[in-house]
């Protein structure tokens, strides 16, 4: 089975997270996700989440914390997928790449309709923090 590695960026401000709608000519159309991509040969997890996130959404980013990996099998290939707890250190986050983006909170996460891959760490997020403004960035507020 091929193997993906994906990054992916749970971006948080003022207590929310940012979610993107894929666009209708991407795989799992119109499904929710957080946004990243495919890591580059030689390009670390790291460098990769940095670089989707300037060419979808055009603004940077600081990573605050890597979480564990989450697998995900579909019927001809799995995603691993790399997130990161990150906000956003220059620019503000403009819809390039997506259907939409919206900024959503930690305990309505539930209500979207999500890519299956994505399924998991959403429910990682909603059962290790109760809030996002105390527990994930402490030293930015």
């Amino acid at each position: 089975m091929k193997e993906i590695h994906v990054s992916c960026a749970i971006i948080i401000k003022n207590d929310k997270i940012l979610l993107a709608q894929r666009s209708i000519n991407m795989q799992h159309p119109l499904l929710f996700e957080f946004p990243g991509g495919k890591i580059e040969i030689n390009e670390s997890p790291e460098e990769s989440i940095q670089r989707e996130i300037i060419e979808e959404l055009s603004c940077v980013i600081t990573i605050h914390e890597k979480l564990p990996l989450f697998r995900h099998n579909y019927n001809n290939r799995a995603i691993v997928l790399h997130p990161f707890i990150c906000h956003i250190k220059s620019g503000t986050a403009v819809n390039l790449e997506h259907h939409k983006i919206v900024w959503s909170e930690l305990r309505k996460l539930n209500t979207f309709d999500w890519v299956e891959a994505d399924i998991a760490i959403y429910e990682y997020l909603t059962q290790k923090y109760t809030t996002l403004k105390n527990e994930c960035f402490k030293d930015d507020y």
